[in-house]
Formats: structure tokens, sequence, C-alpha cells
């Protein structure tokens, strides 16, 4: 029913195919998680349900242009005074008649709006298509935030984890050297201090992880029992080309997003539902035919002309044939005045449709909007990236020779738990950033209809 191939689609119908998803124990990467999360998510589910039921309606539309046929029989028994339904008199007696008939009629014009009906339906099945679509981007990006939030707190319990290990080392040796008089005691002091903030940050740390993935799982409806291991890091190398083209961006979205194809086909849609406001005022014409016949057991014929009133019921299919007969009409109904409905449809009508071109024009706007933010966004943690990466050199560099100076008694432990700590920010830092650049440009991807895939 789609006009072009939706790319959007094609893509999150790639991904379903080709990453087949076992439950127990399994591994999963991005694409394994987008996979899973699309076949088992209920809303996506349910939207798939609903284009069923649009694709019936516009079925239906296109049958509503055929003749209506109906057939029917009654069986009669009158008793009492009553009209003999083959002379008309009135009689006293019981009478049993059985009457049989045909009938079909169509609707030959009525201002088009059959036919703006069926056009109509079959934009909504369209819009459908597009809600579903829409509906699994949506659950794309809620499962990728889900799934690199994941992974920001694991490299980061990672960095946590190493900062306590390098205190627990530097405490082993601490305290050797304070038995042996070389260290005064106080600097034990300073470093359990040190040590039971690093631990409180790890544990921190370990609950927020724990935290990303219950929200990871409860995305994808994976039972919320069974583990679940991501499979990724944030170690890939960074793009180094900054973007610049966000038009160019923009133009390839228009014609990919499914909000904004949404928001045209509404447009059109409402255009379908003025035109239908419209033909009711034009005249309907109705060609209809039909066939009827009855049996009744008063219906007598004379069985001896010599003999007149010796009489017999006319055999049941012999009347048939007597009593049949058929019909034909061509009806043209003129709607004059009803209280002015069909006109106050049509402002209302008109109304919806301005206000679906306000929409389609907003949706637009908005999407030029976020397309230009994410771009300023992915440069933005480009820069950030370039200049945390050189001051994390920088400061890997002044940890290790702090590390000497503090062996050798030459810094104190606060200084050297101050380029410690200073490390340690910088790294997160960096994390964070390299974190938020990722999603930036996964998000891109999706606008250009790009799979969504992990540097290389």
């Amino acid at each position: 029913m789609m006009p072009h191939a939706n790319k959007i689609l094609w893509i999150l119908i790639i991904l379903t195919s080709v990453f087949q998803v076992q439950v127990h124990g399994q591994k999963f990467t991005i694409e394994q998680c987008i996979s899973y999360t699309l076949e088992n998510n209920i809303a996506i589910i349910n939207k798939d349900l609903e284009d069923q039921l649009n694709l019936e309606e516009f079925k239906q539309s296109k049958r509503n242009l055929l003749p209506v046929v109906d057939a029917g029989m009654s069986n009669n028994v009158l008793f009492g005074k009553s009209i003999d339904p083959t002379t008309n008199d009135f009689v006293s007696e019981r009478l049993f008649s059985t009457n049989f008939y045909l009938g079909a009629e169509i609707d030959v014009f009525k201002g088009l709006t059959k036919k703006n009906n069926i056009e109509f339906n079959r934009i909504k099945l369209l819009i459908s298509h597009e809600e579903v679509a829409n509906g699994k981007i949506e659950t794309t990006f809620a499962v990728m935030n889900a799934f690199y939030n994941v992974l920001y707190y694991r490299e980061l319990l990672t960095i946590t984890k190493e900062q306590v290990q390098i205190s627990e080392k530097n405490l082993r040796k601490a305290q050797i050297m304070v038995k042996t008089g070389l260290k005064p005691a106080t600097e034990i002091l300073e470093m359990d201090a040190q040590m039971a903030g690093e631990t409180y940050n790890q544990l921190q740390v370990e609950n927020f992880l724990a935290n990303a993935m219950l929200e990871l799982k409860n995305i994808m409806f994976y039972p919320i029992n069974q583990e679940i291991e991501v499979v990724s890091d944030l170690s890939f190398p960074i793009s180094k080309k900054p973007l610049v083209n966000a038009m160019g961006i923009y133009e390839e979205a228009l014609n990919i997003m499914p909000s904004t194809k949404i928001a045209a086909m509404n447009v059109e849609a409402q255009t379908k539902q003025l035109k239908m406001a419209r033909g009711q005022l034009s005249p309907s014409i109705v060609l209809g035919g039909g066939y009827s016949t009855y049996y009744a057991d008063s219906r007598k014929e004379s069985i001896d002309e010599a003999n007149p009133d010796i009489l017999r019921t006319i055999a049941f299919n012999e009347q048939l044939n007597q009593n049949a007969s058929q019909s034909i009409y061509l009806g043209i109904r003129l709607p004059i005045f009803r209280k002015w409905f069909r006109m106050s449809q049509i402002q209302q009508e008109k109304v919806r449709l301005q206000m679906s071109v306000n929409t389609k024009e907003d949706t637009d706007r908005q999407l030029y909007k976020q397309i230009t933010s994410d771009i300023q966004a992915l440069n933005g943690y480009l820069g950030e990236i370039e200049q945390l990466e050189k001051k994390c050199d920088a400061e890997k560099s002044a940890i290790d020779i702090s590390q000497k100076k503090l062996e050798r008694g030459i810094i104190s432990i606060i200084e050297y738990y101050t380029a410690k700590n200073t490390l340690a920010r910088t790294q997160s830092d960096l994390l964070k950033a390299k974190t938020l650049f990722k999603i930036k440009e996964q998000t891109i991807a999706i606008y250009t209809g790009n799979i969504l895939s992990e540097s290389k």
C-alpha cells in the first residue's frame, strides 16, 4: 500500500531478521537489544494490530462501492377478520400466506463521498504504517539511551575500582613504611579516609549500574529475574570529522522520519475529509430493482367447469409464477435544508485542515531544530573528547611522577590524592563525553536512514 519503500522500516526489519536473540544467558549487542525489544514490546505489537484494523477499514471502504442485495421471506397466519391478499376483501376465516422478495440497490452518485472515503482510508492505512515505524524508532531511541547508560556506568565502575585498587596498594606500602619508621602514622589515617570515600563511590556506581540494567531490561521486556550482559565498550575510535551540513541531513530526514511523513499525510487525509463534507451537499442518485412473489391458501381455482363451486387451492409453484412481480427504480435525493448541519461540517473540516497544515509546519521545524541541536552537541562533544584525552594523558603522566615523589617522601599524601582525584574526574568526564557523543552519532545515523552500528 505504501507509495515508496520506507527506509527506516526496512532498517528495523533487517535488525529484527539478522540479529535473532536467545533469551537465556545471552550477550547482547545494541542491535540485538533493539531486535529483542521490537519483537517483544507490547506497544509495538498493538501498533501492528491497529495497522491490521486500518487495513480492514480500507478494504471495506472499497467494498462499499458494491450494490446492496437483500433477500427475505415471511410466513403469515391471520385469524379473525382480515384482508384476503388475493381479493383485498375482508374475510373472517384463517388465512395463510408466504411472501418472498429479492432486492438490490446501488449508489450511482453521492457527491464522490465514497471515492474520497476510499482515498481517506488509504491514507489512514499509510499513516498507520508510519505510526508502526515511528513507534519502532521511538523504542530504538529508548533502548539506545538505556544501553549506553549501562555502558557508561560499567566503564565508570572500572574507573572507581582502579582508584580503590591504587589506594589499597599505596595503603599497604604506607603501612610497611610506618612500621619501619619511614612515614608518620598520620598518613595511614589520611589514606583510610580516602579509601572509605572511594569505596563509597564504588558502591554508588554499582547501584547506578544495577538501576541502569533494570531500566534496560524493562524497556526490552526482558525477564527481570534473568541475567543479561551488554557486549560493547566505549574505547572504540571516535570520528575526528565534525558534521556541519544540518540542512542536508534535514532534507534526508524529511523523507525518512515517520513523524514528518505522518504530519504530511494528515494534511492529505484532512483534505479528503473536507471533500467528503462538501460531497454531502451534492444530490445523491440511487438505482435499484427488486423481485417479489407470494403464496396464499385463499387463492383458489375451479376444478370442474360444470360445477364452478368446486374449488382447490392453486399449487405453491404455480402461485409463485403467477404472483411474481419485478421493479426497477432510479431515485434522486436533493439535500435542501438540515439545520445548516452540512455547512457546519464543512467549516469544521476547514479548520481541522488548517490545524493539520500548522502541525506539519511545526513538525518540520522541530525536526530541523532537533537535528541542528544534535549536530552542535555532537561537534561539541568531539571537541571535549579531544581536549579531555590530552588532559587525561597529561594527568596520567603527572600521577606517575606524583607516585614516585610520594614514595620518596617529596610530596605529602594530600598532594598526591589531589592529583589522583583530578585524574579520576577527568577520566569520568571523558567517559561521559564519549557516551554522549556515541548517542548523538547514532541518533544522526537514524535521521539519515543508516543502521545503528558501532564504529570499528
